[in-house]
């Protein structure tokens, strides 16, 4: 559907078309023909000229009633509608604009000036190179020698010059689609196509690791690549080939033909060989459920035949068995035992009286298997003392099996004495033995101790007197010597201990012994000179030892505290150390390596305020933590003449589907600045039409000289409610819509905000960069767009704003990285015409 400005464009160009097609007459015939009355009689008194009874009628123009000699009457007295003031229509060429029609007039037929001669501004794409154009090939294509900016084509300007290009990307990386020389990406060009290509070696040749069609060799690709003994491209593991690229073989975890197991370990005793065979009886391997295995057919040997070991009661009769009769029955003529039956065996047989199993004839069975008694010559034990086999009671064994016994008071063969008490106090022990020192009893009257030993260092010395130090004897577990001397300074103290670091006494191998346990004072408990490194903190001497010799930790190896400007660098705690204090040689009065924003300025930095850096760019905007500088899109058109740069539906070559965007806008020749805003677009390029929605700003702050040069698609929908603020209510479907306001300064101080409010379907609201890139912004935050009249001191980057660094500045109204005039931007960066 056309706009109401595009129905009144097809009406003003039928009035056009009849003037020139018939000129002046023409067109009071055609007023005359439609009712306007004839020829007047009025006296001529100006307007457009013409002969005198042509001459509107002064009195009545303006009073909404076509008179005779009026070519119109529109009943106001606006010189910039469809009617001039003078009631004659308004055309191009009479040098007044048309509002909404007319860009500009001015009154001549100079096509080459500022306005054409059909009343349009100069634009790119009007078929006439204007200054600062490179070329103007009147078509709006960017894929032939002259871009619809005007600008020559070439690689990396983004858009494909046809029969010249493959591809033109802007972007200088050789890992996406297009190359840098705008040839399209291809495998064998030599550079990874990132997310198409897994690699990209230049050559043709497949087994190298990187196929010709750019993927890495992996294994399973059909192809042998380093590292791969084979490889037969399919999933097969039982093939001649394992999915891993190697050969089959024994141990590889897969049964091959003439294996019986593969079980993928050297492990010889688990349920498969290291031969990929079953384990079975016989292979010579004891496995679980074997006792043995000594993978022979011997039944004979030590192992059996079913890899059992030999034992009693198999039926076989083995070395070490008398007999073997495989049964249990153990009173039979062959014992359970695989022996046959004997007096000894435990089992009392017929002729035996006992049967103990054993050969001993001090039980109650002898060995012959006859019961014991008294007399019989052997001493039944525990029950007997002794047993001669005789009935002589005076010789050493009683009649009834008791021996003679010491303390019956006679003195018999073996005895030196029989006193007849149990006393070991007296001269005769109770063991029928004379006292004697050493006997371990104590001969009362007689010793002063008798440990019962004859060693002379224990507390009973071997003269049966206690031991004492200086008796020249060393008590073991009381003295550590003994020289039975009093010299305490050999080496044997005189309270029989060692000389010892600690006694107090230097000995020998000592620098000192102050007697005490201390390793803070000149001596150290070693018995060492306290020096600086020995680990111990010497108080009133050292103010640190840390016992090593590393200048990196928190004590140096002067037994100093490690301190900053010392000139080692304390691990973990400085960052630098030059042995000094002093800001702004590379390390800081605080040992820390430069940083910009610390406040100091270090080699390397313009300046440094710290916490008082900032940037103060020429434009910035802010949303939340996004806090940005901007530059202002340029172009020579009037900004509104850019906004409706291609139809009267405001295509600026910005507009994107369910989109909001902005920009600076300034005019190259004015160096005026606006504000662009377009929400919307007509038709997306992806056959998509805009859905319907509105767009809400309240733009509050704004400067006052600020106006508002166009409003699209009425002025209701974007207006000033004061002086400092504009309402953007926009309603649209199927089109783009928005707004340009101008006249902001540049270099200024202010600072606008602007408060939007998105319908449904928008989903992006973007700014646009001065490089045409794009800067995210939040739905419906607040957004604040301000400018500085001057630099910062120091910028956040610890540079100096200036002239000719490449960064528009406050105060700055171009910066292009020079100080050369003449080339769009001043050398002191004042204009862009210096």
């Amino acid at each position: 559907m056309l706009k109401p400005s595009h129905a009144f464009l097809v009406g003003l160009a039928a009035v056009t078309a009849l003037l020139g097609a018939c000129g002046r007459s023409g067109l009071d015939a055609f007023l005359g023909a439609n009712g306007a009355g004839g020829p007047s009689a009025s006296t001529s008194v100006g307007g457009n000229g013409g002969a005198g009874g042509d001459a509107p009628d002064l009195i009545h123009c303006g009073d909404g009633i076509l008179d005779q000699g009026e070519e119109c009457d529109d009943a106001n007295f606006f010189d910039n509608d469809a009617c001039r003031a003078n009631c004659r229509v308004a055309i191009c060429g009479d040098g007044v604009v048309w509002a909404g029609v007319e860009a500009c007039d001015d009154g001549n037929q100079d096509d080459g000036d500022g306005c054409r001669n059909n009343c349009s501004r100069p634009s790119c794409g009007d078929g006439i190179i204007d200054a600062r154009e490179d070329c103007d090939d009147a078509n709006m294509s960017s894929t032939d020698s002259c871009l619809n900016t005007c600008l020559s084509a070439k690689c990396g300007d983004g858009f494909v010059y046809e029969g010249v290009e493959e591809c033109d990307d802007t972007n200088i990386f050789e890992t996406d689609a297009c190359l840098t020389s705008c040839l399209a990406a291809s495998c064998g060009d030599g550079f990874v196509w990132q997310g198409v290509e897994e690699c990209d070696d230049a050559n043709m040749e497949q087994g190298d690791g990187c196929h010709n069609d750019c993927r890495s060799g992996v294994c399973g690709d059909g192809i042998v690549d380093p590292g791969e003994a084979c490889d037969d491209g399919n999933d097969n593991n039982n093939d001649g080939c394992r999915n891993n690229c190697s050969l089959p073989n024994c141990g590889d975890g897969v049964v091959d033909p003439g294996e019986e197991c593969d079980d993928a370990n050297t492990n010889n005793l688990d349920g498969c060989r290291n031969t990929c065979l079953l384990p079975f009886c016989g292979d010579g391997i004891v496995d679980p459920g074997e006792a043995c295995d000594d993978g022979n057919k011997s039944n004979n040997d030590a192992c059996r035949n079913n890899c059992v070991l030999p034992y009693c009661g198999d039926g076989l009769t083995d070395p070490g068995e008398q007999c073997d009769d495989g049964n249990k029955n153990n009173l039979d003529g062959c014992r359970n035992s695989c022996l046959l039956p004997y007096c000894g065996d435990t089992i009392t047989d017929p002729g035996e009286f006992c049967d103990d199993g054993n050969t001993s004839n001090t039980d109650s069975c002898l060995n012959g298997c006859l019961s014991a008694s008294c007399g019989d010559g052997f001493v039944w034990q525990g029950v007997e003392a002794c047993d001669d086999g005789n009935n002589n009671n005076n010789d050493a064994c009683r009649n009834n099996c008791s021996l003679p016994s010491c303390g019956d008071g006679i003195v018999d063969v073996g005895e030196a004495c029989d006193d007849g008490n149990a006393s070991n106090a007296d001269a005769c022990l109770t063991t029928c033995v004379n006292a004697g020192c050493g006997d371990g009893f104590l001969w009362q009257g007689q010793e002063a101790c008798d440990d019962g030993n004859q060693l002379n260092n224990d507390a009973c010395i071997g003269t049966c007197t206690l031991a004492s130090c200086g008796d020249g004897f060393v008590w073991q577990g009381m003295e550590d010597c003994d020289d039975g001397n009093a010299n305490n300074n050999d080496g044997c103290r005189n309270d029989c201990s060692f000389p010892f670091c600690g006694d107090g006494i230097v000995d020998a191998g000592e620098a000192c012994d102050d007697g005490n346990a201390l390793n803070t004072d000149t001596c150290l408990n070693s018995c060492l000179a306290a020096s600086c490194g020995d680990g111990y903190l010497w108080q009133g001497v050292e103010l640190c030892d840390d016992g090593n010799a590393s200048n990196n930790d928190a004590c140096i190896n002067t037994c100093v505290a490690a301190s900053c400007g010392d000139g080692f660098l304390w691990q973990g705690v400085e960052e630098c150390d030059d042995g000094n204090l002093t800001n702004g040689d590379g390390c800081s009065g605080l040992c820390k390596l430069p940083v910009c924003g610390d406040g100091i300025v270090e080699p390397g930095e313009e300046c440094d305020l710290g916490a008082a850096n900032i940037d103060k760019p020429a434009l910035e905007i802010q949303q939340g933590n996004l806090l940005l500088g901007v530059t202002p899109y340029e172009h020579p058109d009037d900004p509104a003449v850019f906004y409706q740069y291609s139809s009267a539906s405001s295509h600026t070559g910005f507009e994107a589907l369910n989109t909001s965007r902005l920009f600076f806008y300034r005019t190259t020749g004015t160096e005026i600045l606006s504000l662009t805003i377009v929400n919307g677009i007509d038709f997306d390029s992806s056959n998509q039409n805009q859905g319907a929605t509105t767009v809400d700003f309240t733009i509050t702050g704004l400067p006052a000289v600020s106006s508002i040069a166009l409003a699209d698609d009425a002025t209701g929908e974007f207006y000033k409610t004061a002086a400092t603020t504009v309402v953007g209510d926009w309603f649209f479907v199927s089109n783009t819509d928005g707004g340009v306001m101008t006249g902001f300064p540049l270099p200024g101080n202010w600072e606008v905000t602007i408060q939007p409010t998105f319908g449904v379907v928008m989903t992006d609201w973007e700014m646009v960069d001065g490089d045409s890139s794009l800067i995210p912004l939040g739905l419906n935050q607040s957004l604040i767009l301000r400018a500085h009249d001057g630099p910062a001191a120091c910028r956040l980057d610890c540079t100096v704003p200036k002239c000719g660094d490449g960064v528009l500045d406050g105060g700055e109204t171009c910066d292009d990285g020079n100080t050369v005039g003449s080339d769009g931007c001043a050398a002191d960066c004042s204009s862009l015409a210096g």
